[in-house]
This record gives C-alpha cells, structure tokens and sequence, in this order.
C-alpha cells in the first residue's frame, strides 16, 4: 500500500556565474556543495505523442504537456561520473528522481530538491537505433525506464517507470532530446540494447518465454505479500510455439464469435493476441490491454482500469482472464462456457478510506476483475460470471491486516432470467423463462445477487417522460461466502457493479430480445447523454448506429465497487475451494481454485467505495458497442 503522503521537499537553488550552489538539509543542518555546469541543456519530447517532460508550477510528478519552450520544459543534463546523467528543471531548480526511490513499477517521476546524486536521480540515456537523437531514459537504480502512463497521448498524463521494452513497439518510452550531443554513449551499466525481458536486470539473459509457471492448481502462486512474475512478452509477441491455450485465449486466436472481431481500421487480431499471461496452470489466456495499441491503432474496446496503477499488481500480476472457468473442465464439464472477451473489465482502487458514518474503520487496496458484458442476450439467461478478487484492508483501531486472493465463479440471481431495473420500474419481480438455463445446472444466487436490467417497461417509461435516459442503467449485485468447516476460516465479499449507459435493454417481441437505449433518443428521449446523440446527428447529419464509437451508450460509464470485505481466518492462509467457493479443503482436489485468506478481524459495516469512470472519455480510444 502506497504512503498517502511523501516527505517534504523544498527546492534551494542559486546560480552564481555557471556553479550552482545547493543547499541539501540534513539533520537540521543545511550541507552546501558546489556543482559543475551542465553537459548540455534539452527539452525531452514523447516520440507518440510529441509532448514535453514538463515540470509542474504546484506539486512534484512530471507529466507530458504540449511543448512550448518554457523553462518547465528544459532540463540541464549533468555527468555524474559514471555514464549516467542529473536532469536539474531550468524552472524549479529540482532534479528529476524516482518518487521515493522506489523500485516498482508505476513510481512516478517526481522532483527533488538538493540534487544528492542517489541512484534514483541519475538517468542513462539509451540511443535508439534509426532516430537521431532519440533515447530511452534508465534510472540507474532500478533499470527501468521513463513511461508515459499506458501510452497516453494527452495533455497531463503522467510520466512513471517502467520495464523498458521494445523501443519499435513502446514509443512512450521514447524521447527525443535535441540538445543532446551527436554521439552520446550509453553508460557501461546500461548496455547498448534494451533487456530481453521487462523486469530482468540490464545485461542478464531474459526468462524464457516458453517456461509457464510451475504451481499447483489455483491461484494465487504465492502469498499475499510475495511479488509474482508477469509475461515479458505482455503486448510484443504471440505465446511461443508449443504453448497450452485456453478456452479463453482460444476466443482471441482469431476472428471468432464472443472473440475480438475488429472492424474497419481497428487494430489486427494478431496485434490484440499479443495481449496474454500465464494462468497458474502453465495455459496462456487472454489479459488486459489498453484501449489502443503503441501503434496508434485502436481495438475498439476496454477492460477499466489499468492493473499496473494498483498497489497490489505486484503481488497479483496481470490477471487470466477466464482462469476459473477453465477448471469447470476437470469438474464439472456441464457448466463449461465461453465469457465474451469484451466483457471482462478491471477495477482498481488505492489507499480507500473505508467510512462507517463518519468514522474512517479501515484503509483499502483493491484489485479485481469481474465478467459483465452488457451488450448481447447473454446476460439474460446465463447468471454465472467470473470474478477475480485481490484485496487488502489495514483496521484503524488495532492496526490488523486482512487479505484475500479469492477466484470464483459467481451465480447471480436465479438462472434462466434476471430481474428488471428496479431504478426504472420500481419494481424487483423476477423474468423467469426468459430462455434455457446457460449453462445447464448453473446454481441459484440467492435473493441478494442480480442482474437488474432494464426492458420494454423501462422504455416506456422513458419515452413518456416519467423517466430519464440514464435510469436505464443496469445494476448487477453480487456476494460470496466462503467458510470452512472445523477451524475459522470466514471469507465474505459483497460487490456492486452499475453500468450507467449500457448499449441493450429487454423487449421480448425484438429480434433476439434486445433493443437499443439509443433508438429512444430518436424518439424524444430526454437526458443528457440523448442530447449528445441528437448533437452529433445534427452536426454529421447522419443517424448513430448502436455500435458507433459515436454513440454514448457503449457501457463504459460505470463502477465495480466491493462494499463490503470480511476476514476472520485463525488458520491456515492457504485454502482450496471449487470454482464456486463452496466447497473448502485444505488439500488440493480436481478442479480445485487455490486460495488466500490471510487476518482475523470482527466483521464491520464500512463499505468500500470505488468512483464511477468514463472509461471512454478520451474519443481517440473509440470505443463502442459491444464493449
């Protein structure tokens, strides 16, 4: 869990003829030093996005901005002796450090008064190869390199470490520094090329790609606090020859039904097939990738939030999308099924102030993955969806710790319907018969779980003015209990999921039984989102297809939320369950899920409060139905 807070840092700067004189306090006492001038002075512009290191006028993270020659925006490039480089701010007079000196992924690059030469503040500058200039910057410390957050190409993102990867593909950790000499070394420390593998020490041999994890079945491979390996080929090639697919990496192997189908100018299926990870059974399976390629191209949808930026990714790693349903095969092959790719989204949230009232109980990391696609007749029928759940909670009032790692496949409501959008009809009844059972013998969630959708009722509803376009949100409510028999082992989660602008609503005389909120904006329905639609009609002059990147309503407004999170475990941490958490051991059985249930405290009210996102804000992404 990160500190809320960093040490404070206040910039001392006086240049006197060329020599600056830093005034660096240590121990209430102020050290002064004299520095030689800089080797040369430079902007650094992100090859992907031609935007500016910029240092800001308040606070001290480095994002990308526009470029336009401030002193915000150059940096004096100074020799430390060995190879690597201080970058001093020509405006700030600080030096660009890792924030912390920390060695993880997703540290952001910070500023530093009193420039004290440690490793986190000094840079390699790796050239290259083909473009004049052209670098990528290593922090000494940690051989990691400076990465425009998940490739972004707008004005204030952020500016981190990161594995370095191919220069070719990772043009977010780029730069070109016009000011640097022609011919720049790289320092010995750092090599000429960048690691073959993300994580690996500069100059050791990368893993290899072909040796999945060895674990026994289950996840997680390790323990709650233990770091784990993620896939050095995340993003740059296809699993290696000889590989094991699962069902779900299967779907993306092409162009397949419930698979990524890419249209006009999206991004190539085999580009997207880049995008996998080990599951703790050694098969690849699909993962989470962002909404564009480095390339430009786009994929046309999203999986939420991006999992580096969690607290915990370290010791979670990139999720196996469809890892659970996988071990229906060994168990219980008749509820086997297919989760559409597109429906697998990720929710993170760091450092939550868990309120009961007014009373901060606990704080909260959580990382979790949950299947709720909301575009297609599936949903309709079918009540079972993966959730993949990583949280961590420290208690105020005796500092305890609580911690799971719990993978199950969730029954919500009952199967073979769903409930209506009480939001929009008031109304809790239940549409049963709605089709046949899928999968076959799927369990009933009990009366708290749901898929509350909205239909035809809604519909009218909006259409007369009595509701609004955006109560036609879906509501997906869903718990899981887990406890072992003999000595205490109490597992508990309750999580909300709410999709604000989902691209379906049920009418039982449509073609397939689903029809379109955004038809009902050429009908008179009002909101805000039905404004935008009839905007842009108005300005292209053309209608919106459901499925446009256009259209408003593609499902990415929304939240996953776990309200509420309880252990009380006194033994063993490590458990196995089947893939619905109900049946517990602790030994490992055919088809078993290994979990982690680690802490022991008294169950408490406070909910867990993860923010709505517009996960289709930026319109560059283009995102759209079916998403």
């Amino acid at each position: 869990m990160r500190a809320a807070t960093r040490s404070r840092r206040v910039p001392l700067l006086m240049a006197l003829a060329g020599v600056a004189l830093i005034g660096v306090a240590v121990g209430g006492y102020v050290v002064v030093r004299t520095v030689a001038g800089p080797d040369f002075v430079s902007t650094l512009v992100a090859m992907h996005s031609e935007k500016c290191l910029t240092a800001p006028g308040s606070g001290v993270d480095l994002s990308q901005r526009a470029c336009v020659g401030s002193p915000a925006q150059r940096f004096s490039f100074t020799r430390t002796g060995d190879g690597s480089f201080e970058l001093r701010n020509e405006a700030t007079g600080a030096c660009v450090d890792v924030a912390d000196g920390g060695t993880d992924n997703g540290a952001p690059l910070t500023q530093a008064p009193g420039c004290g030469r440690r490793p986190s503040q000094q840079f390699g500058l790796r050239a290259v190869a083909g473009y004049p200039r052209a670098y990528m910057l290593v922090a000494r410390h940690s051989g990691k390199c400076a990465d425009v957050y998940s490739g972004g190409d707008g004005e204030g993102a952020g500016v981190l470490q990161w594995d370095c990867g191919d220069p070719a593909t990772a043009g977010n950790q780029v730069w070109r520094i016009a000011g640097a000499p022609g011919s720049t070394p790289s320092p010995s420390w750092l090599g000429s090329t960048p690691p073959g593998a993300p994580g690996t020490p500069s100059g050791s041999p990368p893993a290899s790609p072909s040796a999945p994890p060895s674990t026994s079945p289950g996840a997680p491979a390790s323990g709650g606090g233990a770091a784990v390996a993620t896939n050095p080929l995340w993003g740059k090639a296809p699993p290696p020859p000889g590989a094991r697919f699962s069902r779900a990496y299967a779907l993306i192997n092409g162009v397949k039904d419930k698979g990524y189908q890419p249209t006009s100018g999206e991004c190539s299926w085999q580009i997207h097939a880049r995008y996998w990870e080990y599951g703790p059974d050694g098969k690849v399976y699909p993962t989470w990738h962002p909404p564009r390629h480095s390339s430009g191209c786009s994929f046309g949808h999203e999986h939420g939030h991006d999992p580096r930026t969690a607290d915990l990714f370290r010791t979670t790693g990139f999720f196996p999308f469809g890892f659970t349903n996988e071990q229906l095969a060994p168990s219980d092959p008749a509820k086997q099924r297919d989760e559409d790719h597109v429906g697998h989204k990720v929710s993170v949230g760091n450092n939550i102030a868990a309120r009961d009232g007014d009373a901060t109980v606990k704080t909260c990391d959580v990382l979790m993955k949950f299947h709720q696609g909301t575009h297609s007749p599936d949903a309709l029928t079918n009540n079972l969806h993966e959730l993949l759940f990583h949280g961590r909670c420290a208690y105020r009032n005796n500092g305890a710790v609580i911690q799971a790692k719990f993978n199950v496949l969730l029954p919500l409501g009952h199967p073979g319907g769903f409930n209506v959008n009480q939001d929009c009809d008031g109304d809790q009844r239940e549409i049963r018969n709605v089709g046949p059972v899928t999968p076959a013998n799927s369990p009933d969630g009990g009366g708290f779980t749901g898929r509350f959708i909205p239909d035809s009722v809604c519909a009218a509803d909006v259409l007369d003015g009595s509701k609004d376009i955006s109560d036609m949100s879906e509501i997906w409510t869903m718990a899981t209990f887990a406890r072992n028999q003999g000595k205490l082992a109490q597992f508990e989660l309750f999580t909300i999921a709410v999709v604000a602008n989902p691209s379906r609503f049920f009418d039982p005389q449509a073609v397939n039984r689903i029809r379109r909120p955004i038809d009902l904006c050429y009908s008179g329905a009002e909101g805000r989102l039905c404004d935008l639609v009839r905007f842009t009609t108005e300005r292209t002059g053309r209608k919106i297809a459901f499925d446009s990147p256009s259209s408003p309503f593609n499902g990415a407004l929304r939240v996953i939320s776990p309200t509420r999170f309880v252990v009380r475990n006194t033994g063993p941490t490590t458990i196995y369950t089947n893939v619905f958490g109900t049946r517990m051991s602790t030994t490992a059985f055919p088809g078993a899920i290994k979990q982690y249930i680690s802490g022991n405290h008294a169950a408490d009210r406070a909910n867990i409060n993860v923010p709505f996102r517009n996960f289709a804000q930026n319109r560059a992404d283009k995102i759209h139905a079916p998403n």
